[in-house]
């Protein structure tokens, strides 16, 4: 877009590869079989027992662990506008989002991003989500929900002065499908006319 035209552009940066995933813990506490659970066909034998309601080996008394595939890995949690509708508990909302703030503040201080100057508000901001279709069971608001709050948190203070209306008029999201390899996060930022409206 021309520099001279009504929306130019004042900046644009590239996050490549960003992040779908907020990493909750380092190491996934390990889960038992309890009765009541559904348990599997393997364990269904005089060599198994229930111990004070978990199953246990007979011989050696040891629990029986029901996630051990996943056991002992990093507890991830994909960034989903959907599951603030679903009713995510807040304490969960608040470290996706705090999590994604910060790593959203790093990727624009490694890229050189630079302060909005006053002469060229007010602004829209732009989001370009380059993704593989994958199964093709996802819409765009919902993928881009969080990102569009946390960016606009990102760059709030230190980037732009404020995301009130004053300052910020938009800030659309589109899709654009691409190879897993090619996935990234366009971020661009227009000037936008200033229009003040007549009283009269």
């Amino acid at each position: 877009m021309d520099k001279e035209s009504p929306n130019s552009v004042l900046t644009s940066i590239v996050i490549d590869d960003y992040i779908e995933y907020i990493q909750l813990s380092k190491h996934r506490r390990p889960v038992y079989y309890k009765k009541g659970d559904k348990i599997p066909k393997k364990y269904l034998n005089d060599k198994y027992e229930f111990n004070k309601g978990i199953l246990v080996s007979s011989d050696t008394k040891e629990k029986i662990i029901k996630n051990s595939r996943s056991v002992g890995t990093p507890k991830r949690k994909k960034i989903s506008g959907q599951d603030i509708w679903m009713g995510m508990h807040y304490a969960l909302r608040s470290k996706i989002a705090k999590e994604l703030k910060l790593y959203l503040k790093k990727q624009f201080k490694k890229l050189g991003l630079e302060p909005i100057k006053a002469e060229d508000y007010p602004i829209s901001i732009q989001l370009d989500f380059y993704k593989p279709f994958g199964e093709a069971n996802w819409d765009i608001d919902n993928h881009a929900l969080i990102y569009r709050k946390c960016i606009l948190d990102a760059l709030k203070g230190d980037y732009i002065e404020d995301d009130s209306v004053k300052f910020v008029r938009g800030i659309p999201s589109f899709y654009i499908p691409c190879k897993k390899e090619d996935q990234k996060l366009v971020i661009t930022i227009y000037k936008l006319p200033n229009i003040i409206p007549n009283d009269n």
